[in-house]
């Protein structure tokens, strides 16, 4: 759970990077789906 909420932590962060920069790549996109989709992972196996 305390995993969890780093992960939304993680990617508010990099949603508001985003929005200093006025736009967003699809890169970042990437970013926070690879993030999201590794402590699922790490989630699953504990």
């Amino acid at each position: 759970m305390i995993v969890n909420l780093r992960i939304i932590e993680l990617i508010l962060y990099i949603d508001e990077k985003n929005k200093q920069q006025s736009k967003k790549t699809l890169l970042d996109y990437f970013y926070s789906f690879s993030v999201l989709f590794i402590f699922a992972i790490i989630n699953k196996e504990y």
